[in-house]
């Protein structure tokens, strides 16, 4: 029996086969604990050009075509102002296109693959984009009005952090769902396997435990998002 992985499951999957740490360098950047510099093995049976293919920018790997449609499926509003732009200034409308085949290509190849996690992946960015201009709204705001800004940037906060948490349950459960089926599992040796199980049952208590702390985490964010400085490199 064989079963489809998502792409973000099957990069974790390999980067726990590279060794211990190396899937936490997949994790959101809101949610990770434990640094590593571990990289992904290459996927099995891809051979060079799939990796060439990997490495080529989203302008060559999407048409403007194909941007457009998904545009106009999921970001209506978005397509329209694209449309305009491509009548009124082409100039500007060729810089947009690369800037949105960017930020949207991953999505639409992963709607291919695994329309789930696409979904979630693309109310990630909406969620970002409100974020940032959230951000931008408090920073201007004059101080009286800036409480009111500052509540919507920490809804935002949550709502995103509530997506990610959904992302992080999703893939470890398919994680767990292949691992569970011995013809699916047969490339793993022993210690391989017992290193994916202890992964498996550390992130769901890592999960358990952001949720719990949802309150504080939203808030430390936030604050973070907000601050002038630059980060204090305390190290590892």
């Amino acid at each position: 029996m064989v079963r489809k992985l998502s792409l973000p499951v099957i990069i974790i999957i390999l980067m726990i086969i590279c060794g211990p740490g190396g899937a936490d360098s997949y994790r959101p950047s809101e949610f990770q604990i434990r640094p590593s510099s571990a990289q992904p093995a290459p996927f099995p049976g891809r051979g060079p050009s799939w990796g060439e293919q990997r490495r080529r920018p989203w302008t060559d790997r999407i048409s403007t075509e194909t941007l457009l449609e998904f545009l106009k499926e999921h970001e209506k509003e978005l397509a329209a102002r694209l449309e305009s732009a491509r009548e009124d200034n082409p100039r500007n409308f060729a810089d947009q296109v690369r800037a949105l085949k960017e930020l949207y290509g991953p999505v639409i190849e992963q709607m291919k693959e695994d329309p789930k996690a696409g979904k979630m992946s693309l109310e990630k960015i909406r969620l970002r984009l409100k974020i940032q201009d959230a951000v931008e709204q408090v920073k201007k705001s004059e101080p009286d009005a800036s409480a009111e800004t500052k509540k919507k940037l920490a809804d935002y906060t949550g709502q995103l952090f509530d997506v990610i948490v959904s992302e992080e349950e999703y893939d470890i459960d398919q994680m767990e769902e292949w691992l569970n089926h011995p013809e699916d599992r047969r490339s793993l040796n022993r210690g391989e396997y017992r290193f994916t199980r202890n992964y498996i049952e550390q992130n769901r208590a890592d999960l358990a435990d952001w949720k719990k702390n949802k309150d504080k985490i939203v808030t430390q964010r936030v604050d973070k998002l907000l601050q002038e400085h630059r980060d204090f490199p305390w190290g590892n």
